[in-house]
């Protein structure tokens, strides 16, 4: 292995792909938080969807994929779990 620029250094087998599936880094944000239950409502925090509310289909520490309706459907979006707040929904009083 070298630091040189001219010679790249050598990257074990399987860690690029680790990197790109943990989305972009996010320095200011927490590292792991808690996952969000499968079905629950959340709302985006931050980026192009922030404001807008949908339903967690699975998440990590670190991801979250939540299923929104947009542009006349639903589409499937994949975040940072630092990116969504779980939203609380309290009981209706009769």
């Amino acid at each position: 292995m070298s630091s040189a620029p001219e010679e790249p250094l050598a990257v074990p087998v399987g860690r690029v792909e680790e990197l790109i599936a943990d989305g972009p880094l996010d320095l200011a944000g927490p590292d792991e938080l808690p996952p969000v239950r499968r079905g629950a409502r959340v709302m985006i925090t931050s980026g192009v969807f922030a404001g807008r509310e949908g339903v967690c289909r699975w998440s990590t520490k670190r991801r979250i994929e939540v299923l929104m309706r947009l542009m006349s459907g639903e589409r499937v979006v994949r975040l940072q779990r630092a990116a969504v707040l779980e939203v609380l929904v309290e009981p209706v009083k009769r």
